[in-house]
């Protein structure tokens, strides 16, 4: 799958299930805080918080299952990570399904693909899933982000926004 191809982006409405009672759309902000660029995502997530009224926002940290209920009848859930050092793009955005090989983008324990398939197993039912990822410059055990990833850290932002508008419209 090319997650830059345009054929594969469709419009929010087309979903994996019909659901009656739509929650409001979910940002997870998943990383490491005490281990510097790792914890991205949430720091992003930290940061969008009171800026996007139409989204839910969760610092979940790092990766486990006591945050499928809370995917639980979302039409987007956006999650937010750091990619691995070895990633060439600075940043992706793509949409992800539960049934995915396993991309191994960041370092947690378990996979976003693998939340979504057991959320799946578990019955929790959501519109479409997507994964921003941010390249990380160090993920040495230090609180806060690299200067070089706060520099930038307004161009993720916007980057995120856009995508954003891109899906929801």
């Amino acid at each position: 799958m090319n997650p830059s191809n345009k054929s594969m982006r469709h419009n929010v409405s087309k979903s994996r299930y019909p659901i009656r009672g739509w929650r409001k759309n979910i940002i997870v902000g998943i990383g490491n805080m005490l281990c510097q660029d790792e914890g991205v995502g949430v720091w992003l997530a930290r940061y969008l918080k009171n800026r996007l009224p139409t989204f839910d926002v969760l610092e979940a940290g790092n990766l486990n299952f006591s945050l499928l209920h809370k995917l639980r009848n979302r039409r987007l859930i956006i999650f937010v990570d750091a990619l691995s050092l070895e990633s060439e793009k600075e940043y992706v955005f793509f949409e992800v399904y539960p049934r995915m090989a396993s991309l191994r983008l960041s370092f947690h324990e378990s996979s976003i693909e693998e939340i979504l398939h057991l959320a799946a197993l578990a019955g929790v039912k959501w519109g479409r899933a997507f994964i921003f990822g941010i390249r990380a410059c160090r993920f040495d055990f230090c609180i806060g982000l690299t200067e070089s990833m706060r520099k930038k850290f307004g161009y993720f932002e916007q980057k995120l926004i856009n995508h954003l508008a891109e899906i929801a419209g």
